[in-house]
């Protein structure tokens, strides 16, 4: 289960129903890292990445996954408390969409 796809953007680390904290989700040589402002979150093999999920009320601007036990709710939009407005959902979705296809060529899409 490996990718050659290479991606990197900024997301939001969805945390509650309101919080959030901007991050780097980077998709390198067959590894997922996701950083914070606190430093490294996980830099794993896609191999230990499960349950790729992309929630309908995300509309294709999220997805959620689990890393060493830990699920992450992520968003590809930026939120108000960022600056975020209504403009930038079709960046969000595109950026989504490259994600969702990363994940599907790499087998993670419905992989527990």
């Amino acid at each position: 289960m490996t990718t050659d796809r290479r991606l990197h953007d900024q997301v939001w680390l969805l945390i509650g129903l309101f919080g959030n904290e901007p991050g780097e989700l980077e998709l390198r040589d067959g590894r997922l890292a996701f950083r914070t402002s606190s430093g490294v979150q996980f830099d794993v093999p896609l191999s230990e990445v499960s349950y790729v999920e992309y929630p309908w009320y995300y509309f294709g601007g999220g997805v959620q996954f689990t890393v060493a036990g830990r699920r992450y709710r992520l968003s590809f939009l930026p939120p108000p408390s960022h600056g975020g407005r209504a403009g930038d959902v079709p960046e969000g979705r595109r950026v989504g969409a490259a994600w969702r296809s990363a994940f599907q060529d790499a087998g993670l899409i419905g992989r527990r």
